[in-house]
């Protein structure tokens, strides 16, 4: 993927995303997860094993879905579902073909549910695992924490879950490699209660 083609995706994504309803799934949350990508290929050594601009371009593009979908126990069991309605059309409105399409969509929809339902792809290509294990990362983000917790009150789903949520990621942080394809990356992050940063 040209860099060109990846600043068009970027700057696509970030238009749609500034008016996304759901506060987890924001344009900050799709720039920490392309953050993390850059970490984990840094840190196993996969510069010359991926397209780095098309691992950067599915990470703006995972959690496009959210900017249809309001946040709700509906979208987040049908995640999958309700991205095959979605991206296949901005695919096509960017122009994504071929192979590129192909490697986007095969990662995006498997994304969701490593953790806590340990929904693993350790059998899938690079760009798969390494945007899930971004995405996984990310959730014990503190900034994504401070998101949670300011608007919890506000989407009945959030206040669903809020009772956990302390659990949940104290569990999630000391089990983290659990939950990755690539367990080893869990070694490289310290965890401590405000944030994840690697080493």
């Amino acid at each position: 993927m040209t860099k060109d083609k990846l600043e068009e995706i970027k700057a696509y994504v970030k238009r749609k995303m500034d008016k996304s309803n759901d506060p987890l799934h924001e344009w900050k949350h799709a720039k920490r997860v392309c953050e993390n990508c850059r970490k984990i290929v840094k840190a196993l050594n996969l510069e010359d094993k991926v397209d780095y601009n098309l691992l950067q371009a599915t990470c703006y593009l995972h959690d496009i879905n959210h900017i249809y979908y309001p946040p709700g126990i509906l979208n987040y069991f049908f995640e999958t579902r309700n991205s095959k309605r979605v991206l296949p059309k901005i695919l096509s409105k960017l122009k994504i073909k071929g192979s590129e399409k192909k490697i986007i969509e095969d990662a995006v929809y498997s994304s969701s549910f490593s953790f806590p339902f340990r929904k693993l792809n350790k059998d899938k290509d690079l760009y798969t695992q390494v945007l899930q294990d971004a995405d996984t990362l990310d959730f014990f983000n503190k900034d994504r924490i401070k998101s949670f917790l300011r608007y919890k009150r506000k989407f009945f789903f959030l206040r669903l879950i809020a009772p956990f949520s302390h659990w949940a990621i104290n569990f999630g942080r000391k089990k983290l490699c659990k939950y990755l394809n690539f367990p080893q990356i869990s070694e490289k992050y310290e965890i401590n209660k405000s944030k994840i940063f690697i080493n």
